[in-house]
């Protein structure tokens, strides 16, 4: 389904099933090398439908964060745009950062989930960059010969809903 930002939502944009994977993507190999300048674009999803009203979930399924060097800083960016295709300089909807705990063996697995609610409808596209924000190593993000290659998928989270929460 193709949708602009203009179109109106219909009963069955607005009845999928909560939970539905609306887009699914992979990455076939491990990063480029990651450093601390520029910011490397790693994978990138475009056309994904998204509904004004609805909020959906950008999942990073568990995936390797490896460095030459202990103690380095790696940190995987989700960018998204609803103008085109997302680049570096896109809205950064969220991160994860992890250090390096050895060179190269123990390397660390992490997941993470971010909640994106659009501000309109129309075609989204999410992008996977990382960076290295602090050591000197060669560091990599998803490793293809493992279980942990780099997969996002982006969920029906459901209607959207107001904040009910209570700072404390």
């Amino acid at each position: 389904m193709t949708v602009s930002a203009g179109d109106t939502p219909t009963a069955d944009t607005l009845n999928d099933p909560q939970g539905s994977i609306i887009a699914f993507l992979e990455r076939s190999t491990a990063s480029s090398n990651i450093t601390n300048t520029p910011e490397i674009p790693i994978l990138r999803g475009d056309s994904i439908p998204v509904v004004n009203g609805r909020s959906y979930e950008i999942v990073a399924t568990p995936t390797v964060f490896a460095s030459s060097v202990a103690g380095d800083l790696i940190e995987m960016r989700i960018r998204t745009s609803l103008s085109g295709a997302a680049t570096i300089a896109s809205t950064q909807l969220g991160s994860l950062i992890t250090d390096s705990k050895t060179a190269g063996g123990n390397q660390k697995v992490h997941g993470a989930t971010w909640l994106y609610t659009p501000g309109a409808t129309g075609n989204l596209s999410v992008l996977v960059s990382g960076i290295r924000t602090g050591g000197t190593g060669n560091c990599t993000i998803g490793n293809p010969a493992s279980a942990y290659m780099l997969r996002i998928l982006v969920r029906d989270a459901g209607l959207t809903v107001a904040d009910s929460g209570v700072d404390l």
